[in-house]
């Protein structure tokens, strides 16, 4: 089922949750993409087994990261899931409105997640505490380039709770690759 909010008379943004049998996830959207998830043809989250593939721990240096638990052949598929929240890769910033509460249209379709996923959200490392609003350090630190989504014009990002734990940083991890 789709859910609409408009976020003001005339949004740039709207929220769309989508529901499946397996997940849920929160898409921020420009108002004129029409994001058609099913083109995407994502698939269920790795089952059980899979997941002995990966690890999440303390990386020492730079809170939690995922890290091999086996050995893994070059091109396997470790980890597949399903993002958090999906959104635009430029958030509109309301100047006008207190830092902390500028990026409006975010903390709204944080609002929408289930309480388990804005809690995983919250879960995810800051890199930005200079930045007022906790949720933007969040999504800058975490997120994923994913790009042009089908029926779209705009480049997006994801934020997921074990992917956007993968080091983004290419001198760290060269034969890594996080694709969308």
């Amino acid at each position: 089922p789709r859910s609409r909010y408009s976020l003001t008379s005339e949004p740039l943004l709207e929220v769309v949750y989508l529901s499946g049998a397996s997940t849920d996830v929160v898409v921020l959207k420009h108002r004129d993409d029409e994001v058609r998830l099913d083109d995407l043809s994502l698939e269920a989250e790795c089952s059980a087994s899979d997941h002995k593939r990966y690890t999440v721990s303390d990386s020492g240096f730079a809170g939690l990261g995922v890290f091999s638990a086996i050995a893994i052949a070059r091109g396997e598929l470790i980890l597949r899931e399903w993002p958090l929240l999906i959104y635009p890769h430029l958030l509109p910033y309301h100047s006008k409105l207190a830092p902390e509460n500028a990026y409006r249209e975010l903390e709204v379709a944080l609002s929408k997640m289930s309480v388990a996923h804005r809690d995983t959200f919250n879960l995810l490392a800051n890199s930005h505490p200079e930045e007022p609003s906790r949720a933007k350090g969040i999504v800058d630190t975490n997120a994923l380039h994913i790009g042009f989504l089908p029926g779209t014009d705009h480049q997006y990002a994801a934020v997921c709770r074990d992917l956007s734990r993968v080091n983004h940083r290419s001198e760290f991890t060269p034969d890594c690759d996080v694709s969308f």
